[in-house]
C-alpha cells in the first residue's frame, strides 16, 4: 500500500500518493536513510536537482541534502550540506550517490562522512570522494 494523505490506503501498482519530503523548484533522488539510536530518529541524504540551474550549469540549491524523522513519514526541512550539480553534464562538476558514515552522535550534533559519486567536469569519469560533515538536530 502506498502512503496518500496521511494513511496507507492506496494500492501500490498505480493510484495517487502523497510526497513526504520536497526540495524547493528541484527533484528529490538517491535517497539514503540510516536510524540514528542516540536520537531516536532516521536520518536521511539524498540528492536535489533544481532545473533551470541544470540548464545554466550553476548550481545554487541543487546537492545534497539532510532531513530527520523520527517516524520517517514527516521529516524535518532538509539542509543542504553541498552544492553542486546531481545530474551528468558536459563541462560540468557532478556529485551523486550520497551514503552517510556517521562516525560521532551527540546530543544534538552528529559527525561523520559523505562518501559520493565525483566527477570535476563530464564526461571525465567520476570517481569515489569524501567530505566531512556534521549535521545539527533540529526541529525534536
Amino acid at each position: 500500500m502506498k502512503y496518500y494523505e496521511c494513511e496507507f490506503e492506496v494500492k501500490g501498482l498505480g493510484g495517487h500518493d502523497t510526497p513526504i519530503l520536497s526540495c524547493s523548484r528541484g527533484d528529490v533522488f538517491q535517497s539514503q536513510v540510516s536510524f540514528v539510536p542516540r536520537w531516536d530518529r532516521y536520518v536521511m541524504i539524498f540528492g536535489c536537482l533544481v532545473g533551470e540551474e541544470y540548464v545554466t550549469g550553476k548550481a545554487k540549491r541543487s546537492g545534497f541534502y539532510v532531513a530527520t524523522s523520527q517516524d520517517s513519514i514527516r521529516w524535518t526541512e532538509p539542509q543542504r550540506v553541498m552544492t553542486e550539480l546531481t545530474v551528468f553534464k558536459n563541462g560540468h562538476g557532478t556529485i551523486q550517490h550520497p551514503t552517510l558514515v556517521v562516525s560521532q552522535v551527540t546530543k544534538d550534533r552528529l559527525q561523520g562522512l559523505i562518501l559520493y559519486a565525483y566527477t570535476p567536469r563530464w564526461p571525465i569519469p567520476h570517481h569515489l570522494a569524501s567530505n566531512p560533515i556534521t549535521v545539527r538536530l533540529k526541529g525534536r
